[in-house]
């Protein structure tokens, strides 16, 4: 009886610290969105991690992370839009845990009138510390991007369909366009 107790208490834990896990993951998308740069740095592991998107800067802290966030895309005419679908979350330790995320991204920048799809996966890694669940290491690996152009009259371009273009790389990675 005490083993098949342990097992359920177990399994019941790890369902706990699953349901924390993608709470986390949530709120560093939802902070992402909102353009909540002291929201965001609280989701990352409060020592060094990893945070490594495709085309991008690598960061192992948080604080470069969210000044590099805060400086491109805290900005009124920037809007995103992420929805990271189908997790698989395997917990490997008492205090830490792997994921794989699906993201389907949709962004918007007002100015130079463009919108942007994204689709690919996240690889997480977790931790838990000081009571709670953070985010270690975060791998963003993109599987598509389309961008268009929206004109003045309305009329919709795909510049470069199937690349880039100039204006969608500077929303994005804070390139010029």
């Amino acid at each position: 009886m005490g083993t098949e107790l342990e097992h359920l208490e177990r399994r019941i834990r790890d369902m706990e610290d699953i349901e924390a896990i993608k709470s986390v993951q949530y709120s560093y998308w939802r902070s992402v969105d909102l353009q909540q740069p002291e929201e965001l740095r609280e989701v990352f592991y409060p020592g060094e991690i990893y945070i490594n998107f495709q085309d991008m800067p690598v960061w192992h802290d948080r604080d470069s992370f969210v000044t590099f966030y805060r400086n491109l895309g805290c900005n009124p005419a920037r809007r995103e839009n992420h929805f990271g679908i189908a997790p698989r979350i395997t917990i490997t330790g008492p205090d830490s845990a792997i994921g794989l995320w699906r993201l389907q991204m949709l962004a918007y920048n007002y100015e130079s009138r463009i919108t942007i799809q994204i689709s690919g996966e996240y690889d997480g890694e977790y931790v838990r510390a000081e009571g709670r669940w953070w985010i270690k290491s975060l791998l963003f690996r993109r599987h598509s991007l389309y961008s268009q152009h929206i004109a003045a009259d309305g009329s919709v371009s795909a510049p470069e369909f199937g690349g880039t273009s100039n204006h969608a790389s500077a929303h994005l990675y804070g390139k010029d366009a």
